[in-house]
């Protein structure tokens, strides 16, 4: 039954019938999708400005816009990773979500920050990230 759910357009209601004792009950109920954090970031990307190809993602800054609307930030700065680019030079595991904090060490606050960090670095170089994923803390070390 909950397949049969998943298919119908937010909007169109359900009508259900409920037996409640000996009680036939009938209810109209609205099908809400719920919204996704990224639903209302991914307003905020240009596919062009947002992209940084060496780690092929396609980024959004931590403003104080932002901050407000994502939950679990541990601090508010960072990168978050929007979406994933195919052309990325760098082979990373980071996926859709992921807050990027530092760089090396370096607090990675903008995206051109982020994009001249990762110039500097010598090609077969591994680069260190600290990320924040579904709340945890961790590193990553990726080359190229």
């Amino acid at each position: 039954m909950s397949f049969i759910f998943l298919t119908l357009e937010e909007g169109r209601a359900v009508h259900l019938s409920v037996l409640r004792g000996k009680t036939q009950v009938e209810l109209d109920i609205p099908v809400v999708w719920p919204k996704h954090q990224m639903d209302d970031l991914s307003a905020l990307l240009d596919p062009e400005k947002n992209l940084v190809p060496e780690l092929g993602i396609v980024g959004l800054e931590i403003d104080n816009r932002v901050a407000l609307m994502m939950s679990g930030l541990r601090d508010p700065f960072g990168i978050i990773v929007a979406a994933r680019s195919a052309q990325a030079t760098i082979e990373t595991s980071l996926v859709t979500g992921d807050v990027l904090r530092t760089l090396n060490g370096q607090p990675m606050t903008t995206l051109d920050r982020l994009r001249t960090a990762l110039k500097v670095v010598p090609a077969g170089a591994p680069v260190i990230l600290q990320i924040q994923r579904a709340g945890q803390l961790m590193f990553l070390s990726e080359s190229e």
